[in-house]
């Protein structure tokens, strides 16, 4: 599956035109994909990217830091966990830096780099550094649940559901709305199946 929306999301960005088919080519070549967790012993460094479940990060975290050298970079890109908590389930918590993607990855250039108070200031300069050769723009921020963009669009969109729920207007209308008085690329419903009700469920937890 991993492979299959990996070749399907190149196939459309090459379809836009927003990439060569050398590029495509290219970006094939430079990926691999295994379920074995050992495999990342030897990164640079390694991002856990699993769903906003606490529990379960910390699982993946906790195994992760005891996987890798003491050089390797460990980043959560969760979207809403306050990321004190997560680096907790490590022995250097200092060395966790979030680097939060936002949605849709390959078209979007913001990337939150969320910074505890223990975060070393090293490490948020190397994660910048490389957000940037991502091509990214890297904004850095501090922890707080939600961080910048989660907690601004968080009451937004359930603003959206509730004016929704109140009869106030059509999906389709409060969508039009947002796009064409706000200049918004699209509306908070449109919006929200994009980043995945599960996850908007979970981010207004």
């Amino acid at each position: 599956r991993a492979y299959e929306r990996i070749n399907a999301g190149l196939d459309g960005t090459l379809k836009r035109g927003k990439i060569t088919e050398e590029q495509a080519a290219k970006a094939r070549e430079v990926f691999s994909i295994t379920t074995d967790l050992g495999a990342v012993a030897n990164a640079d460094i390694v991002v856990e990217a699993v769903y906003e479940d606490v529990a379960l990060k910390n699982d993946i975290l906790g195994r992760i830091d005891k996987l890798v050298g003491p050089n390797t970079y460990i980043a959560s890109n969760t979207s809403t966990i306050p990321l004190v908590i997560l680096a907790g389930a490590t022995t250097r918590p200092e060395r966790v830096v979030g680097l939060h993607f936002f949605n849709p990855v390959p078209a979007m250039k913001l990337v939150e780099v969320i910074k505890t108070p223990v975060t070393s200031e090293d490490d948020v300069a190397a994660m910048v550094e490389l957000a940037q050769r991502m091509g990214k723009s890297p904004v850095v921020v501090n922890d707080v649940p939600g961080f910048v963009g989660n907690l601004l669009i968080t009451p937004y969109l359930n603003d959206a559901i509730r004016a929704f729920e109140r009869g106030v207007a059509p999906m389709e209308s409060i969508d039009e709305v947002m796009q064409l008085g706000f200049n918004h690329p699209m509306g908070p419903f449109r919006l929200a199946d994009l980043i995945g009700l599960d996850i908007v469920h979970d981010m207004g937890a």
